[in-house]
């Protein structure tokens, strides 16, 4: 896979916000290479538009899965996070701070054209929101 700078990376498809996101982009004809860890799950939300995405197994834990992404990649819009309230804090930490470090790192690597990061209030979890 080469880099395409029309080609839109998503991380998180399978998630509340990233799958609306691809479901627009799908609708508006966009090429799109999605980072998965469930595939099955994806088949599930989009069903036969499967076969307009180039699905890349593995998750933001996974170096080589991130380096293909940004490498196919013009543009990168991250939506995947570890959200609710199981888990260790080690576990949200891996994935949330390790995996979206390393996603920006390949993405200068890879002379990402533009960066979209997508978050929500579920990643700070329950109680309330004084300091933020």
């Amino acid at each position: 896979m080469t880099q395409q700078n029309n080609v839109i990376g998503l991380t998180g498809a399978t998630g509340f916000i990233g799958g609306f996101i691809l479901s627009e982009l799908l609708d508006q004809k966009h090429k799109i290479n999605v980072l998965i860890r469930d595939r099955k799950k994806l088949e599930s939300q989009i069903g036969n538009k499967i076969k307009e995405v180039c699905i890349l197994s593995g998750s933001l834990e996974d170096k080589d899965a991130v380096e293909k992404l940004c490498k196919g990649s013009g543009i990168i819009i991250h939506c995947a996070a570890k959200v609710g309230d199981w888990g260790s804090p080690e576990e949200y930490e891996l994935t949330n701070i390790q995996g979206t470090h390393e996603l920006l790192k390949s993405c200068r690597i890879h002379k990402i054209q533009q960066f979209i990061y997508m978050s929500s209030m579920a990643v700070y979890g329950l109680g309330t929101f004084s300091n933020i």
